[in-house]
């Protein structure tokens, strides 16, 4: 009988210490799943929170992109800008409209005589003489617009003197007396400019600081000016022709893009390869 409590007594226990092991193995079940619980709740939540700052990163990433390009840019017009090419991406067309117009009504204040060079935006968009300097984190650009007296715009046309035959047939030939070789001329202007040598053009501008010539009154008489007009009376009066005696030499002189002037030429022979045809003309 005392055996066998103490052997019923042992199985107790042992029941009783497998009891507790497992109750304790549950517990630990049940914390370990409770952290991960707590561990996935913590994963989750840093995944919205990586996915709300996404859009976040993805606009500054853009807007940081944006400005990027847009600094190059702007270096690049600010380069170009010193070199004077100018860029609308440093000067729009409305800015430079305004301050075109700011310009002439400032300088309709000063004299009415005095008028930009440039009449349109294109034109001063052309200009070259350009200033770009930095003041802190401010970037100033200076254009120099050209003025003139001269409101209406004068065409230049190059002065081309050569020998004439003589009327009566002999071998003789006359020539203008004259150096001038080129004259910026208007009909319906108020002045005009007689030039000596061939005048710097740049982007259909004459800078008269370029030059020593200087504008004449349109009634101030000259022999130029009565040639362009056909006055037979000034031509008379202003022009002086030299004697060349003996010297008929054949010569072509091409005056414009339709006019051609022979001289001493019996035979002309003009030959169309375009249409396949040709001709001679005697």
């Amino acid at each position: 009988m005392v055996q066998r409590r103490n052997y019923i007594a042992s199985i107790a226990h042992v029941v009783d210490d497998r009891m507790n092991a497992l109750q304790r193995l549950v517990a630990e079940q049940r914390q370990a799943m409770t952290r991960q619980y707590y561990a996935l709740l913590g994963a989750v939540e840093d995944m919205f929170s990586m996915t709300s700052l996404l859009p976040v990163l993805i606009r500054r990433t853009s807007d940081y992109s944006v400005a990027l390009v847009h600094m190059n840019e702007l270096r690049q017009a600010l380069l170009d800008a010193m070199h004077g090419r100018l860029d609308t991406f440093v000067i729009g067309h409305d800015d430079m409209t305004n301050a075109m117009q700011n310009i002439n009504a400032e300088l309709q204040q000063i004299s009415t005589n005095l008028l930009l060079a440039v009449t349109t935006t294109a034109e001063a968009f052309q200009i070259t003489d350009i200033t770009v300097t930095c003041v802190r984190r401010d970037v100033y650009v200076t254009i120099k617009f050209p003025l003139t007296p001269v409101s209406q715009i004068l065409t230049l046309y190059d002065v081309i003197s050569f020998p004439v035959l003589m009327p009566d047939n002999s071998p003789h030939s006359t020539a203008l007396e004259s150096d001038i070789v080129a004259l910026a001329y208007q009909p319906t202007a108020d002045y005009s400019i007689e030039f000596h040598s061939q005048p710097p053009i740049e982007n259909r501008l004459l800078y008269m600081n370029r030059v020593t010539d200087t504008f004449r009154d349109i009634n101030a008489p000259s022999c130029i000016l009565a040639l362009f007009r056909n006055s037979i009376e000034l031509i008379k009066h202003y022009c002086s022709f030299i004697l060349l005696p003996y010297n008929i030499e054949s010569s072509i002189v091409m005056l414009d893009e339709s006019t051609v002037l022979f001289t001493n030429v019996s035979n002309v022979t003009r030959v169309c390869l375009l249409a396949g045809l040709f001709a001679v003309y005697t």
